[in-house]
């Protein structure tokens, strides 16, 4: 081979080295860095944001009307049971708006527990009434016909408490021996506290308990 060979043959060997250090050097310039195991870790703690999600502490039982609404209530657990009112609830249960009936007959005492949105009866179950029991189930039983719906008596509730309603029940209480049907409404204020307020079912009058 001539020596003018051999000189080309040289440089197309250079030349070929350079080009393959240039493209080297750009793949690994376009490599996404890798993130370690730290960054790994803190990415996946992170998670998906919570914003504007509301959390269950901040419900309000007076800005929320339930699906299925307290005469519903009662009527789905009577279709399970021929009885009485003697209470109704309602309030949150892991999470979920459930309506609590309480129904009485002449022997036998009857729980029904009610999803409020759905209307699906989560739960029932029917005891007997013990001879002694009989007669005060009876006497505390009582009818929706012409009472305060629960609109009215959390608004009552609202303005003797400021806050929000966590939960209320309506049922016969006896207050300096005078029977009447009445709801408990628990209102937890700004700071926290929870007051129970007493509105009269009859009248929409309510009053702080002490």
């Amino acid at each position: 081979m001539s020596h003018t060979t051999r000189l080309a043959a040289g440089i197309a060997v250079c030349t070929t080295a350079l080009l393959l250090t240039s493209c080297t050097s750009d793949d690994d310039s376009g490599t996404p860095p890798t993130l370690g195991a730290s960054a790994l870790s803190q990415t996946a703690q992170a998670g998906p944001s919570s914003a504007g999600r509301p959390s269950t502490d901040e419900f309000d039982l007076a800005q929320h009307r339930p699906g299925v609404s307290w005469e519903q209530a009662v009527a789905t657990a009577r279709s399970g049971f021929d009885g009485r009112l003697s209470q109704l609830e309602l309030d949150r249960d892991d999470g979920r708006l459930v309506y609590s009936v309480e129904l009485v007959s002449a022997t036998e005492e009857h729980d029904a527990k009610i999803d409020a949105e759905s209307g699906e009866v989560i739960k029932r179950k029917t005891e007997p009434l013990d001879a002694a029991d009989r007669a005060g189930a009876q006497a505390e039983a009582f009818d929706l016909d012409g009472l305060v719906d629960p609109e009215r008596a959390m608004a009552a509730a609202l303005a003797q408490a400021p806050g929000r309603v966590t939960e209320w029940t309506l049922e016969r209480e006896s207050h300096g021996g005078t029977p009447t049907i009445e709801y408990e409404i628990d209102v937890v204020g700004a700071d926290g506290t929870t007051t129970e307020v007493r509105v009269d079912a009859t009248t929409g009058a309510a009053s702080i308990a002490r």
